[in-house]
Protein backbone atom coordinates (compact mmCIF):
# COMPACT_ATOMS: atom_id res chain seq x y z
CA UNK A 1 0.00 0.00 0.00
CA UNK A 2 1.10 3.53 -0.66
CA UNK A 3 1.29 5.94 2.25
CA UNK A 4 2.49 9.42 3.30
CA UNK A 5 2.40 12.09 0.58
CA UNK A 6 1.37 9.68 -2.17
CA UNK A 7 -1.80 8.59 -0.36
CA UNK A 8 -4.11 10.86 -2.36
CA UNK A 9 -2.31 10.13 -5.62
CA UNK A 10 -2.74 6.38 -5.20
CA UNK A 11 -6.10 6.42 -3.40
CA UNK A 12 -7.85 3.97 -5.72
CA UNK A 13 -4.95 1.53 -5.52
CA UNK A 14 -4.97 1.76 -1.71
CA UNK A 15 -8.72 1.09 -1.68
CA UNK A 16 -8.32 -1.99 -3.86
CA UNK A 17 -5.49 -3.37 -1.70
CA UNK A 18 -7.44 -2.71 1.53
CA UNK A 19 -10.48 -4.53 0.16
CA UNK A 20 -8.39 -7.49 -0.99
CA UNK A 21 -6.62 -7.67 2.37
CA UNK A 22 -9.86 -7.48 4.31
CA UNK A 23 -11.57 -10.23 2.37
CA UNK A 24 -8.52 -12.50 2.25
CA UNK A 25 -7.98 -12.47 6.00
CA UNK A 26 -8.11 -15.80 7.76
CA UNK A 27 -7.39 -16.76 11.33
CA UNK A 28 -4.04 -18.55 11.52
CA UNK A 29 -3.81 -22.01 13.11
CA UNK A 30 -2.40 -20.94 16.48
CA UNK A 31 -3.68 -17.35 16.44
CA UNK A 32 -5.98 -16.45 19.32
CA UNK A 33 -9.46 -15.24 18.51
CA UNK A 34 -8.74 -11.97 20.34
CA UNK A 35 -5.61 -11.38 18.23
CA UNK A 36 -7.51 -12.12 15.03
CA UNK A 37 -10.33 -9.80 16.12
CA UNK A 38 -7.81 -7.00 16.75
CA UNK A 39 -6.27 -7.60 13.31
CA UNK A 40 -9.73 -7.59 11.68
CA UNK A 41 -10.69 -4.38 13.51
CA UNK A 42 -7.45 -2.70 12.37
CA UNK A 43 -8.22 -3.64 8.77
CA UNK A 44 -11.73 -2.22 9.12
CA UNK A 45 -10.22 1.05 10.37
CA UNK A 46 -7.95 1.18 7.30
CA UNK A 47 -11.00 0.43 5.18
CA UNK A 48 -12.89 3.32 6.81
CA UNK A 49 -9.93 5.73 6.54
CA UNK A 50 -9.75 5.09 2.81
CA UNK A 51 -13.40 6.08 2.51
CA UNK A 52 -14.60 2.62 1.55
CA UNK A 53 -18.01 1.62 2.79
CA UNK A 54 -20.31 -1.33 2.85
CA UNK A 55 -23.89 -0.28 3.10
CA UNK A 56 -27.41 -1.45 2.51
CA UNK A 57 -29.73 -0.04 -0.10
CA UNK A 58 -32.81 1.81 1.04
CA UNK A 59 -34.91 -1.16 -0.07
CA UNK A 60 -32.82 -3.49 2.09
CA UNK A 61 -33.08 -1.14 5.06
CA UNK A 62 -36.86 -0.95 4.65
CA UNK A 63 -37.04 -4.76 4.61
CA UNK A 64 -35.08 -4.87 7.88
CA UNK A 65 -37.38 -2.27 9.41
CA UNK A 66 -40.43 -4.21 8.23
CA UNK A 67 -39.11 -7.30 10.05
CA UNK A 68 -38.89 -5.15 13.18
CA UNK A 69 -42.51 -4.07 12.74
CA UNK A 70 -41.89 -0.56 11.40
CA UNK A 71 -44.09 0.02 8.35
CA UNK A 72 -43.22 3.62 7.40
CA UNK A 73 -39.69 4.31 8.72
CA UNK A 74 -38.39 7.86 8.96
CA UNK A 75 -35.17 8.92 7.24
CA UNK A 76 -33.28 8.67 10.54
CA UNK A 77 -34.64 5.15 11.17
CA UNK A 78 -33.51 4.10 7.68
CA UNK A 79 -30.06 5.54 8.29
CA UNK A 80 -29.74 3.66 11.59
CA UNK A 81 -31.01 0.49 9.91
CA UNK A 82 -28.41 0.80 7.12
CA UNK A 83 -25.59 1.20 9.67
CA UNK A 84 -26.89 -1.76 11.67
CA UNK A 85 -27.01 -3.91 8.54
CA UNK A 86 -23.41 -2.95 7.66
CA UNK A 87 -22.27 -3.92 11.18
CA UNK A 88 -24.08 -7.26 10.87
CA UNK A 89 -22.41 -7.74 7.47
CA UNK A 90 -18.95 -7.30 9.01
CA UNK A 91 -19.87 -9.54 11.96
CA UNK A 92 -20.87 -12.32 9.56
CA UNK A 93 -17.65 -11.88 7.57
CA UNK A 94 -15.66 -12.08 10.82
CA UNK A 95 -17.41 -15.31 11.82
CA UNK A 96 -16.66 -16.93 8.47
CA UNK A 97 -13.02 -15.84 8.55
CA UNK A 98 -12.40 -17.04 12.11
CA UNK A 99 -11.81 -20.75 12.51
Amino acid sequence: MYSNDSEELHRVHNQVIATINLFQMRQEKRQSLQNFRDQFTAMRQVYDQLGLSISQTEKGAKAIMKQEGVINPSGEQLSVSKKKAAEEYFAIIFLYMAK
